[in-house]
């Protein structure tokens, strides 16, 4: 899909539909009062009557040919005191998949209707595409009907040139990051049988360019790492250690990002209930989010030095699967108790967690759908923060509230270490029902040594059942804005 800066008169715009946002009970000026003017008044008309600008609430106004637009699409933003850059993106997704449905394949966002004050015009744009973009994506591949109704092309209208080079920057970082969220929806959303450890491996080299490198790590170059290789041997697959590294030219900080890649978790031995076990495609989606932030990052040139880490697996029951009571030892040399092989995620994880400190890094920071019990705690509104550092996880709660990806922090106290001793091994891989998300995060913390790190549980929101202003329903692609929000901030 294109995306363009237009330099032309308001009056000049010949897309199949026009967006503009008001506020509630705003006044009718500029764009919009021009029209009122083309018109004859048809806009003061409908806000006398049944338009307020309500959030989220959408008057379409046809032009009936007396302008060169074919539609008018008025999106209200609710009450300006209450306006956010996520507000942006919502109301531009409201606005793009109401004129999708109306054959909107060519749409202008008028931009300066979207202002927020004391906010960089650049980040106003970037929110703009970016939920522009985000709200029209489809996962039609396995679809044999092909649709034409993709948006093609987006056009940003800015009154002046006086912050044209602030949106033109805005208006490519938000293509750039937008598309990798969609690339890892694409891969979120495609089934197991498809979406391999060994598929996950060969999209990670397709990733190698000038900055970013990429090693796969066969079974026998990982001979230490026993608990990830012990959630391996149910699956006929072959297990894949996935280390990607983007590395800038100039760097000051190494940092590395841990992803969660089951490719299908069926529970193994424990296995899961039958229904909605489907879902379980999405288990990749920490691991998927690595290679998006690593997509995004590579293009932003970003100044950190990134290391990605995706251990990917199937979590499948068969005659050579790990069991309940089974002891694994991992690559920290502690060994873990199994209480159910449906707690696997943590168990690959301590083991790319463990690998992560050879890279002696600034911070480390995992992504992990990991948690039943923390999708209990938080719905599907924010994912599960959990940390060893104040700083790093203030930083992470920052760009969560910018972004829209907002993560809420639970606590690591040692009150909850007692849960995951184990009798008979260093300790176990679950803590039981109470705290069920603390006791997961806590077992981690156990293999992250004395980096600062952070852990995110997105259990609640990996996928979409239902949809959302610019998530269509399915794969998300949490964690692509929010990482790379954090580490354009980091210093």
């Amino acid at each position: 899909m294109d995306v363009e800066i237009l330099d032309k008169k308001f009056e000049e715009i010949v897309d199949d539909v026009v967006i503009i946002g008001i506020f509630k009970n705003g006044k009718i000026k500029e764009e919009l009062g021009k029209v009122d003017e083309f018109l004859d008044g048809a806009v003061k008309d409908a806000f006398m009557k049944e338009f307020k600008g309500e959030r989220h609430k959408i008057l379409e106004m046809p032009t009936y040919g007396r302008m060169k637009c074919n539609k008018i699409i008025i999106i209200g933003l609710g009450q300006k005191k209450k306006f956010t850059l996520d507000r942006i993106r919502q109301a531009i997704g409201k606005g793009c998949t109401y004129a999708m449905k109306k054959s909107g394949k060519k749409i202008t966002i008028i931009t300066n209707s979207f202002q927020l004050e004391k906010t960089n015009f650049g980040d106003i744009v970037q929110a703009v595409v970016e939920g522009a973009i985000l709200s029209t994506y489809k996962f039609r591949r396995f679809k044999s009907k092909k649709e034409d109704n993709e948006l093609k092309k987006l056009s940003i209208f800015m009154r002046s040139r006086k912050n044209f080079l602030e949106g033109e920057k805005g208006a490519i970082n938000g293509k750039i990051i937008a598309n990798s969220v969609n690339y890892v929806r694409n891969l979120a959303n495609s089934p197991g049988n498809e979406a391999t450890p060994e598929m996950l491996a060969k999209e990670a080299q397709k990733l190698t360019a000038k900055n970013v490198s990429c090693q796969i790590l066969e079974e026998k170059d990982i001979n230490e790492m026993g608990a990830f290789l012990g959630v391996a041997k149910g699956s006929s697959q072959p297990p894949k250690f996935i280390i990607l590294d983007y590395k800038p030219q100039k760097f000051q900080n190494t940092v590395v990002l841990v992803g969660k890649a089951i490719t299908f978790d069926s529970g193994g031995i424990s296995i899961k209930p039958s229904s909605k076990m489907d879902r379980m495609k999405y288990d990749k989606a920490g691991g998927v989010a690595i290679l998006g932030v690593i997509h995004a990052a590579s293009k932003l040139k970003l100044h950190q030095r990134l290391i990605g880490l995706v251990p990917a697996t199937e979590n499948l029951s068969g005659g050579s699967a790990f069991k309940p009571g089974d002891i694994l030892k991992s690559a920290s040399g502690k060994t873990i108790e199994i209480i159910n092989t449906d707690a696997e995620g943590r168990l690959i994880l301590a083991d790319a967690l463990t690998h992560a400190a050879n890279y002696k890094p600034k911070l480390i920071i995992d992504i992990a759908t990991l948690t039943g019990a923390c999708v209990i705690a938080l719905g599907n509104a924010a994912s599960g923060l959990f940390g060893n550092n104040k700083k790093l996880n203030d930083s992470l709660k920052k760009a969560g509230e910018i972004t829209g990806e907002r993560v809420w922090e639970l606590p690591l106290w040692e009150d909850y270490e007692e849960q995951i001793e184990s009798d008979i091994a260093d300790i176990k891989n679950v803590g039981g029902h109470e705290g069920g998300a603390i006791t997961a995060a806590y077992f981690l913390s156990k293999f992250v040594g004395k980096s600062p790190w952070a852990h995110i549980d997105i259990a609640g929101t990996a996928w979409n059942e239902k949809q959302k202003p610019y998530g269509p329903k399915g794969a998300t692609g949490t964690g692509v804005r929010l990482l790379i929000e954090f580490l354009r901030r980091l210093k």
